[in-house]
């Protein structure tokens, strides 16, 4: 049985001393970074909607998935919290990203190499044009996050 709960459940608000927010939530929330952040102003629309996602994402402000046992004599109980799905978000973006990559890959033939090509917006071409060492510094990184992610 699933219902749908908006509220702060009491064993999500007592977590266990083994739970470990995830980093980037850390970033924005130490020190009040992210409030100040805002108040400055200057951000888009879409940037405070993409970090206030991420922020929210995994707790109960997003809802929470309440989980039972079917048998009625039987205590046991989970609560799983609603995730942002925001593409923006370090978790859902991955799992976006996996999930892109492998309804991909019956589009791509079998073979043991593969060419890849990485393109840079027209404007960022003077930017690398006057400092080629950059260029070397970027192709770098697009290996390191493929071998990372393969």
């Amino acid at each position: 049985m699933i219902i749908m709960k908006p509220a702060y459940p009491p064993l999500l608000l007592q977590m266990s001393p083994a739970y470990t927010p995830r980093p980037l939530k850390n970033l924005f929330t130490a020190n009040q970074c992210w409030a100040h952040l805002l108040e400055e102003g200057g951000l888009r629309d879409i940037e405070v909607e993409s970090v206030t996602k991420m922020l929210a994402c995994g707790t109960s402000i997003l809802g929470v998935k309440h989980y039972t046992c079917g048998n009625h004599s039987c205590p046991h109980v989970k609560y799983l919290c609603n995730t942002c799905s925001c593409r923006a978000c370090p978790s859902c973006g991955k799992k976006a990203t996996d999930q892109w990559i492998a309804n991909q890959q019956h589009r791509l033939p079998e073979c043991t190499w593969q060419h890849l090509v990485f393109t840079l917006p027209d404007t960022l071409w003077p930017l690398f044009f006057h400092n080629r060492h950059w260029l070397e510094a970027l192709c770098r990184l697009a290996v390191d996050n493929l071998l990372y992610a393969g």
